[in-house]
């Protein structure tokens, strides 16, 4: 009898042994998980972070874009990035997936929009040349009621693009034109916007400009 207990408290023991191990060897939580999807071309993460140089009418400067977390607003949760230009008092900025879908939220107060604004930057499944826009009343001091149009096309699809000397792969471009449509119904184009969007790594380069400005920013360090 003896026997026959140490060997079943062998057995007991050699079973609890193998279950250890095979939990070790499963798959672990990521505590960056932000727990909600995020898509290839804008990957984010707790502590994710994005450096670009930029050349803004020929003076250089620096801007990092890092995940902080998530915020929850009318129209769904958005990653939540803190943006710091040259050290200055950084902003935030959302993105939110949704189905291949990738949009942008600005909330009320953060820019002359009224309410949150959110806007599609592009859809995964778009064909080259497809576009879209969206119209948003603007708040004015004056009694105008003038709005923004934004207008947006998936410019162009590339199996690479270089930028600063390192290749990335399966790229998205996209341009975005902002107009001024005024109460009197005249339409002025305020800026014009390109961005070049890398799977598995994010906005790799952004080109903006206007009648008398431009600036162009590309990323010089991508920490996952």
């Amino acid at each position: 009898m003896k026997y026959t207990k140490l060997i079943l408290l062998i057995v007991v023991l050699a079973l609890l042994s193998a279950c250890t191990e095979d939990s070790s060897t499963g798959p672990v939580d990521d505590p960056n998980d932000l727990g909600i999807p995020i898509g290839d071309y804008i990957p984010a993460k707790l502590g994710s972070k994005w450096e670009y140089d930029y050349n803004y009418n020929g003076n250089l400067g620096t801007t990092i874009l890092k995940v902080t977390g998530t915020r929850k607003f009318d129209s769904g949760v958005y990653v939540e990035f803190e943006e710091e230009v040259d050290n200055q008092v950084p902003n935030r900025v959302y993105r939110k997936y949704v189905d291949g879908k990738y949009y942008s939220l600005n909330p009320e107060g953060s820019t002359s929009m009224k309410g949150d604004f959110e806007l599609l930057l592009f859809d995964e499944t778009f064909e080259i040349g497809e576009k879209w826009e969206k119209t948003a009343p603007l708040q004015l001091q004056t009694n105008k009621k003038d709005s923004s149009i934004h207008e947006l096309e998936l410019f162009d699809k590339l199996d690479s693009y270089k930028v600063k000397g390192v290749k990335y792969n399966d790229i998205i471009v996209t341009k975005v034109k902002l107009y001024l449509l005024t109460e009197a119904g005249s339409k002025f184009q305020l800026s014009e916007y390109v961005y070049y969007y890398a799977r598995n790594i994010g906005i790799i380069k952004m080109v903006a400009s206007t009648e008398v400005e431009s600036i162009v920013q590309e990323l010089t360090k991508y920490t996952p």
